[in-house]
């Protein structure tokens, strides 16, 4: 009696099982989202917020690199950071800082592969 049943309504228990697993992922999806602390996302919030700059940097040219780093005890405080050993691309990269829109005296700025001229 039952195996005629199952032969007979195979389709609808497979589309039952398979139903039944559809429910059980979404409702477990829901659950994991809602176990996931806030805080993730509202450190990441608040370290854009205090540092939108953020938001533009790796700034990769062929000549330069405009990035960050973050410093201090707490991870909001950044460096921005200019790798080239040409003193007129340190200059470049200063004024596309200043092309965004961003005052360069608000930030640290730490030259990398700076090469005094003076020095032999």
């Amino acid at each position: 009696m039952i195996k005629d049943f199952i032969d007979k309504n195979s389709r609808l228990i497979t589309l039952l099982i398979i139903g039944g697993i559809v429910i059980f992922v979404v409702i477990g999806g829901i659950l994991l989202s809602k176990s996931q602390p806030p805080a993730t996302v509202d450190v990441r919030t608040s370290f854009i917020d205090d540092n939108p700059i953020t938001t533009r940097l790796p700034y990769i040219d062929p000549y330069y690199t405009i990035a960050y780093k973050t410093v201090g005890e707490t991870s909001n405080d950044i460096v921005i950071t200019i790798r080239t050993p040409s003193p007129r691309y340190r200059y470049v990269a200063i004024e596309k800082l200043k092309a965004w829109g961003y005052d360069v005296t608000d930030y640290k700025i730490e030259f990398i592969d700076f090469k005094n001229p003076l020095e032999k």
